[in-house]
């Protein structure tokens, strides 16, 4: 087996930053803060189980 090298090449491109959310937001309105709000045990799980109906994180954050 031959010898590999790896290069990386850097052409000092700016690119957009993200927005942070709102400071009038509070902690528990992303999406991991409400649900231990809740007293969820496994956040993945529930993350799956609220991805399966779009009425159901509305719910959670108390949007309906």
């Amino acid at each position: 087996m031959g010898r590999q090298t790896i290069l990386t090449i850097s052409a000092g491109i700016d690119f957009p930053q993200r927005h942070p959310a709102p400071r009038s937001w509070p902690p528990s309105a992303t999406a991991v803060g409400a649900l231990r709000t809740t007293s969820i045990t496994n956040i993945a799980a529930a993350n799956r189980h609220h991805a399966r109906a779009s009425s159901r994180p509305l719910a959670l954050l108390g949007l309906t």
